[in-house]
């Protein structure tokens, strides 16, 4: 893929690796979080009929608008949320079902892509997902990256690319979160990865994605959707003709998780 490292960051048991890829900002679209931020988005939330938890995304703007996997939305007036689990385009001027087959519920937020964020202090979970956020405010992202490496101790265990440069720096901080919240108990006492060993296994495993055979299908809006394995990690693709919009790879390797910080 002939991607550029740009940046290392270590801090306590995680690291990031950011890159920029030659093909960046080659296809113009918004993340779901910067369209719903904007007063005249027209990024509009409607209960479908189909389902109880079923909903359609209406997008009246001339933009592309991607929901990200494990992005959440849900209605103000609920006080629980959805997690779509696919990573979506929305065509200009269009709109897409998202039935309940594709969503995840959970209660009490922290916060919402656009929106203010919402504290419940005496839930738990949420007082921990504080502790994490605020434990990965000690990461910033490299102006110019379009794509991250997630390390756990000396273990990688997520790469998340986007086309766009500016749907990644916006989207940064929520890469961070969803990892924290499943890092893997590999052996605390794991020597934690150095910053070549971290560019190394990274473009190697960009590398291995673009050599192994990709299945694909329709995706949910706009787009196909590809599924791939490389050996280690597993992934998905979300191409709209030519343009990699969205790329994620996980750690395939069975094992328990640390929801600590």
């Amino acid at each position: 893929m002939n991607a550029e490292i740009l940046g290392f960051q270590s801090h306590g048991r995680r690291s990031i690796v950011e890159f920029v890829t030659p093909a960046y900002d080659t296809f113009k679209y918004s993340s779901y979080a910067q369209a719903n931020g904007k007063s005249l988005a027209g990024i509009e939330l409607v209960r479908d009929v189909n389902g109880p938890n079923a909903f359609s995304i209406l997008n009246t703007t001339d933009s592309f608008v991607f929901l990200r996997e494990f992005d959440g939305f849900g209605p103000e007036e609920e006080k629980l949320y959805y997690l779509v689990d696919t990573s979506i385009l929305i065509s200009p001027k269009s709109q897409v079902q998202i039935s309940d087959t594709y969503l995840h519920w959970q209660w009490s937020p922290v916060h919402l892509p656009g929106s203010p964020p919402h504290v419940d202090d005496s839930n738990p979970n949420v007082r921990k997902s504080l502790r994490i956020e605020q434990r990965l405010d000690e990461f910033a992202e490299v102006i110019g990256a379009n794509g991250c490496a997630v390390f756990f101790t000396d273990k990688l265990v997520r790469i998340e690319l986007f086309n766009a440069k500016s749907v990644y720096a916006n989207l940064f901080k929520d890469i961070l979160s969803q990892a924290a919240s499943t890092w893997p108990i590999l052996n605390v006492a794991r020597r934690m990865v150095t910053k070549e060993n971290a560019g190394t296994e990274t473009l190697a495993q960009l590398n291995r994605y673009e050599q192994v055979e990709v299945e694909t299908g329709p995706g949910l809006g706009a787009g196909v959707n590809g599924l791939f394995n490389t050996g280690d990690m597993s992934g998905r693709e979300l191409m709209n003709d030519t343009h990699l919009v969205h790329l994620t790879m996980i750690r395939n390797q069975e094992v328990h998780f640390y929801s600590g910080t």
